[in-house]
């Protein structure tokens, strides 16, 4: 096991990497020093992780194709850049605020009035100093300037009587296929489900982990299987939720290679996992929330065995993509590819890509 890429021998003829979301932009020297290399991350994927460049694709592309699904299964979402210009009135609907750059469910507020989203705008001036991007270096909130409001699903459907969503993980490999995982995660609220005009706590309305601490979570049951934890649904309702998941990553990922090239940019010896949520409507209709680079994986009897079975199929394929075999993987079983652009997309033109120390 090699930590650093100084490290690599000056004659070796192949390198794997995979390491933590921290460390990556120290490390895309290995794509040129070795003749055959993969690595788990492209050098921009803001296109589908930036909430605000996400929504930007979506309108892209569907303003192009009207024929695609991405209007059924993409809440409206409106950019928003804080300023100290007046805002535009909006109709009275329900809203969520969120940054475009944070996840976590940090800075995140429900509104649906424009003194409303004034006010958390305002708050969002003042707020401390919270956020952490890079190692021993913190970002003022009062400094993230780009946010998106997405309209509210007031009508989900529930588990429990809770409020949850599943999370999707998505393999997207060189120049570009993508892949979705089988097994899926089933993340609860973590407080019975009110609409927002009853006066529903954050709590009950969110459905982010950070928001309970781990006794809750493991006392409540927020986390389970998609497949086998959910009894309130049938295995063709799932099966049916599965195939809107698969067709909807596959339109979001063409779209962010085809129109935002530059804020997805693609290589052949590149790989990332992603992690992408969805929500239920109480008709069944699957909506994307948003696209997470570098997910996190949870340590509890449910998740942590996914995540093993999980990271042994990203390995079997992007090993199999380095090596130059499109079909040695076990992956036909429990990693199904929903996206191959590689003959649409040719090749990159970018030559190397090199960290400051090293140019």
């Amino acid at each position: 096991m090699i930590k650093s890429i100084r490290d690599i021998p000056a004659d070796a003829t192949s390198a794997f990497q995979y390491c933590s979301g921290q460390e990556l932009n120290r490390h895309f020297a290995l794509l040129t020093k070795v003749p055959k290399a993969l690595m788990n991350a492209y050098p921009n994927s803001d296109a589908v992780a930036r909430k605000d460049h996400l929504a930007a694709v979506i309108d892209f592309w569907s303003t192009k194709r009207p024929d695609s699904i991405l209007p059924n299964h993409c809440p409206t979402t409106v950019r928003l850049t804080l300023d100290y210009a007046e805002y535009e009135p909006m109709a009275r609907n329900w809203w969520i605020l969120k940054h475009a750059l944070v996840d976590c469910g940090a800075g995140i507020h429900l509104f649906s009035t424009t003194d409303e989203l004034a006010g958390h705008l305002e708050l969002a001036e003042n707020e401390k100093p919270t956020y952490t991007f890079v190692e021993h270096s913190r970002i003022p909130s009062a400094q993230m300037r780009a946010f998106v409001a997405q309209r509210h699903l007031a009508h989900p459907s529930t588990i429990d009587g809770r409020k949850w969503h599943y999370r999707a993980y998505v393999l997207a490999v060189g120049r570009l296929r993508v892949f979705v995982y089988c097994e899926m995660l089933a993340l609860l609220a973590g407080a019975a489900y009110a609409p927002p005009w009853e006066g529903a706590s954050l709590k009950a309305s969110l459905t982010n982990m950070t928001l309970q601490d781990d006794e809750a979570v493991e006392r409540l049951q927020s986390r389970r299987d998609f497949w086998t934890g959910v009894d309130e649904f049938d295995d063709a309702w799932k099966e049916a939720v599965f195939g809107q998941i698969c067709g909807v990553v596959a339109e979001v990922f063409r779209g962010a290679a085809n129109t935002m090239g530059d804020r997805f940019v693609t290589l052949d010896k590149c790989f990332e996992l992603f992690a992408v949520d969805f929500m239920m409507d109480e008709d069944g209709v699957a909506w994307l929330l948003e696209v997470n680079e570098t997910p996190a994986f949870y340590e509890s009897p449910v998740a942590g065995p996914i995540a093993v079975r999980l990271m042994e199929s990203v390995v079997e394929v992007a090993m199999g993509h380095m090596n130059g075999d499109r079909e040695s993987r076990k992956g036909v079983r429990d990693m199904v590819e929903v996206l191959d652009e590689t003959v649409n997309l040719g090749k990159g033109d970018i030559i190397e890509i090199l960290p400051k120390e090293l140019r």
